[in-house]
């Protein structure tokens, strides 16, 4: 068997290239989706082809959709658990404040009430910080981790950066437009509980601004074969490049 961490990143990387949009409506898929009581929540997922297990995570006000680029080629190798996280797409939210290191025991549960055992984990942006949370404190049940554009510390993550501003009028800007219109519409389609969004938001607005607060010693006591990658996370979701 082909190397996992080589798999799914030459999968990611040609994905950015793919401008064929699979037909099936993943994210809203009825006959793959379900729920699940995890925690204090119902956790929507779909499931999609056979082999090892592996679970997708979403960014940040995300939802499955996000990976519609992706979930094809990679259902040919895996078992693709794509899930939406605590909150966020159709996901239920609760009174608790929202922190990665609780959307990791969320997905910690989810694997277990699925018995999926020890799974391989990819996630990009939030779901990439997910990602290091579930292999910090459940290392049991993750095998390999891909965490694309994550970071391990929130401070100075506003921190402006001329060199990152581009021209409106650039190409990766305007094929990339349609996208982050329909990525920032999106809550108000799937949430089952749209008008709970104004709190949503300012929780998730929160949790960007204060979390997550690993330190690098804490980092440094993660076992599990990682791979992080740094390229743009909406390159990842909207196929553009």
């Amino acid at each position: 068997m082909k190397n996992l961490f080589f798999l799914l990143f030459i999968f990611v990387l040609a994905s950015c290239n793919t401008q064929t949009k699979n037909q099936v409506n993943y994210g809203s898929n009825p006959t793959a989706g379900n729920y699940i009581d995890v925690n204090d929540i119902k956790v929507y997922y779909e499931i999609y082809g056979e082999g090892e297990p592996l679970l997708l995570m979403h960014g940040g006000s995300g939802s499955i959709e996000n990976f519609v680029f992706q979930i094809s080629e990679l259902s040919k190798h895996f078992k693709v658990i794509a899930v939406d996280s605590r909150a966020q797409g159709r996901t239920t939210d609760s009174d608790k404040e929202i922190t990665y290191a609780l959307m990791a025991s969320d997905m910690a549960a989810l694997i277990d009430k699925l018995k999926l055992g020890s799974v391989n984990v990819l996630g990009w942006s939030d779901g990439g910080n997910n990602g290091l949370e579930l292999a910090y404190a459940y290392p049991d049940k993750v095998k390999k981790l891909i965490a694309c554009g994550a970071d391990y510390t929130h401070e100075n993550y506003m921190a402006k950066d001329d060199s990152a501003v581009m021209d409106s009028n650039d190409p990766i800007i305007i094929q990339t437009k349609p996208f982050l219109e329909k990525y920032f519409n999106d809550p108000e389609k799937l949430s089952p509980n749209p008008e709970k969004l104004p709190v949503i938001k300012t929780k998730l607005s929160y949790l960007w601004d204060n979390y997550p607060n690993f330190t690098l010693e804490q980092l440094k006591t993660i076992k599990i074969p990682t791979l992080i990658t740094l390229y743009c996370s909406w390159c990842l979701s909207s196929g553009s490049y």
